[in-house]
């Protein structure tokens, strides 16, 4: 298949980060990885619903833990109704569709041009029906 593209930039927009609080989120894909010492990961990529940022997206990294952080994992799948008590089996491609209430911040890093940067995060995760609007 061949088309036709033009190679020009065009305006730049302003990125406008979503002001902290809680918002309604969907789960939309998923992709499955580890951490650097071996744990498995999810990478969540979550999306506002319902609201006046609709449509927006988060990116929510989700570690499997053992010892200390392994409530890490366990309160996320908690509060997207997926099986957390015991030993289960993790499977990410069920959360797709999920919903649950997440807090977002902003968070401040620096870019790969070396810039300051800011980036919203979620930084906490609750069930849909433990939080009313």
């Amino acid at each position: 298949m061949s088309f036709k593209f033009k190679n020009e930039e065009g305006e730049k927009k302003e990125f406008t980060l979503i002001p902290d609080g809680e918002l309604p989120f969907e789960i939309i894909a998923v992709e499955e990885g580890e951490t650097k010492k071996g744990d498995p990961m999810v990478t969540s990529i979550c999306k506002v619903i319902g609201e006046k940022y609709a449509n927006r997206r988060i990116w929510h990294r989700v570690y499997f833990l053992t010892g200390n952080g392994a409530g890490i994992g366990k309160h996320w799948l908690k509060a997207i109704g997926e099986p957390f008590e015991g030993e289960i089996e993790v499977n990410p491609e069920a959360w797709k569709g999920k919903t649950f209430i997440g807090t977002v911040s902003s968070e401040e890093y620096v870019g790969k041009d070396g810039s300051d940067k800011s980036k919203n995060v979620i930084t906490d995760v609750q069930e849909p029906e433990e939080v009313q609007f």
